[in-house]
């Protein structure tokens, strides 16, 4: 057994008020990889969620796109009906018959009516000349020049459709004109005929769509110039839009459709879907406001952060709670450890006390008994002790005592029991070894001491020792009796001159 003082209990003390590393790991993974889970998931969520509207807007865009178109095939199919209703001969301007002029004005005014979108029915010749109106107006107003090179120019099988803006159309108004040519039997372009429709009718048009409040519709031209839009931005109809972008892919395509998140005219951002109206240079764009959109994600994003965070909390107090009380759990078994401690030991040299040697030392022959082991005590004492304190004070007789506890305890090994045996006196109980051993032991502090001198303030003090030493079995086999034996050799060493050590010898 150790004579060392209980030095463990201040790093105990350390240890207990740290947390259960192992413990705070596991759980500081688990909510890392909870919260990397619940990221993912969220963040899949949203994909899937922009992905199915942008889904949803490029099928609301084609609709819109597809009715636009209907319209307009609808109106073409009127026009070739009126076509197929006109000769050459009725392109003469102007008309010498006036009732023949009737008849013509009167078939555009009954074949305008079939398309009411449409206002206006018009009949011209090749110079672009209008020759005859559903309304009867405008007659004789030529289009402009480049819009009649448009016409000339046009081939294929469909109509042409132009967007015309106010300044350049006949009615002062910014218009979409649909025309189709007459040819010649030998394909000359010879005249036609168009319809009109004006943009706030198609506005209109628009203004009818359902859609919520925060998303938007509009219509643009190949050259991404806002023909028609709801929510309306007037300030912003018939200049080139600079948002959304049309999808490059959409732009020289006769059709097609596409979808992606954009920043919208009104600084919006939204998630669209545009198509193309097939066979005609306009493209249709619809899209869900993504705030609005993604509304219902980002509430079920804070729900479920605040119920990690809330988790989080939660685990933290739980452990720290746990940790606290652990804690405690240590800091008093620490203070029972401690009074315990003060309990067995010397508080002036740190050595074991004499009441801790009565409760151990039978328990330590019974012991080297059993296992058929000596064993040897040595007991020490100051020589001339009470003159270091009436010289220097007890406060140098003081550190004395703890100079020799130092040297004893220095030199004993784990298994020797070193106590303050009381005033100046010290005992060693040493088992395993044999007096002869003690007495090799007891002379080695001895000398050391001898050598040891001992600085005081401006002082040195020279100290020695004297020793007893007796052993089991050799010279007994209880206790009391071997410190009885051991207190004798003591004595025959102070009376032999002091500062020696003297071995029990049953022949003496």
């Amino acid at each position: 057994m150790s004579s060392t003082p209980n030095t463990d209990t201040p790093g105990l003390e350390q240890a207990s008020n740290r947390p259960d590393f192992r413990t705070l790991g596991a759980l500081t993974l688990f909510f890392v990889m909870l919260g990397a889970w619940l990221t993912y998931d969220l963040y899949q969520s949203r994909e899937r969620l922009v992905a199915d509207l942008s889904y949803r807007a490029m099928q609301r865009s084609q609709i819109v796109a597809q009715s636009f178109r209907t319209e307009v095939l609808a109106t073409d199919y009127v026009l070739r009906d009126v076509l197929g209703r006109i000769q050459h001969s009725d392109l003469a301007y102007p008309d010498p018959d006036q009732a023949h002029a009737d008849r013509i004005r009167e078939l555009l005014r009954d074949k305008a009516e079939t398309v009411p979108d449409f206002f206006s029915m018009v009949l011209f010749n090749k110079d672009c000349v209008f020759l005859s109106t559903a309304t009867g107006n405008n007659i004789g107003i030529r289009s402009k020049p480049e819009l009649c090179d448009a016409r000339r120019r046009h081939q294929g099988p469909g109509p042409l459709v132009t967007y015309v803006p106010g300044a350049e159309s006949a009615s002062g108004q910014s218009v979409l004109v649909l025309s189709r040519n007459l040819p010649s039997p030998p394909g000359e372009f010879i005249g036609g005929v168009m319809s009109v429709i004006e943009l706030e009718r198609a506005q209109s048009r628009f203004e009818s769509f359902d859609l919520a409040a925060t998303d938007a519709v509009a219509m643009l031209d190949s050259a991404q110039v806002l023909l028609a839009r709801r929510p309306s931005l007037p300030n912003a109809f018939e200049k080139k839009a600079e948002l959304p972008v049309t999808p490059v892919e959409l732009v020289s395509s006769a059709s097609g459709a596409s979808s992606g998140v954009q920043r919208d005219i009104d600084g919006r951002e939204r998630i669209f879907g545009f198509s193309k109206v097939e066979g005609f240079p306009f493209l249709v764009a619809y899209g869900y406001d993504k705030e609005a959109a993604t509304a219902e994600w980002r509430s079920r994003a804070w729900q479920l952060g605040f119920g990690y965070i809330t988790m989080l909390l939660l685990a933290f107090l739980a452990a720290r709670s746990h940790w606290v009380i652990q804690r405690q759990r240590n800091e008093l078994a620490i203070s029972r450890a401690a009074i315990h401690d003060l309990a067995i030991r010397d508080p002036l040299t740190g050595l074991y006390n004499r009441r801790f040697l009565g409760e151990t030392l039978s328990r330590e022959f019974a012991r080297v008994e059993r296992e058929q082991q000596p064993l040897a005590i040595v007991l020490m004492d100051i020589d001339f002790f009470k003159k270091v304190n009436d010289q220097y004070g007890h406060t140098a007789g003081d550190e004395v005592l703890k100079v020799l506890a130092n040297l004893i305890r220095n030199e004993a090994r784990e298994s020797d029991l070193i106590c303050r045996y009381g005033g100046e006196e010290f005992l060693a109980v040493m088992p395993n070894m044999s007096a002869r051993q003690a007495l090799e032991r007891a002379e080695s502090w001895r000398k050391h001491l001898e050598a040891m001198p001992i600085q005081w303030a401006d002082k040195i003090i020279q100290i020695t020792l004297s020793a007893g030493v007796a052993a089991y079995p050799d010279h007994g086999k209880d206790p009391e009796k071997l410190i009885g034996l051991a207190d004798q050799m003591l004595y025959r060493s102070k009376n032999a001159g002091r500062n020696c050590v003297s071995v029990f010898d049953e022949a003496s």
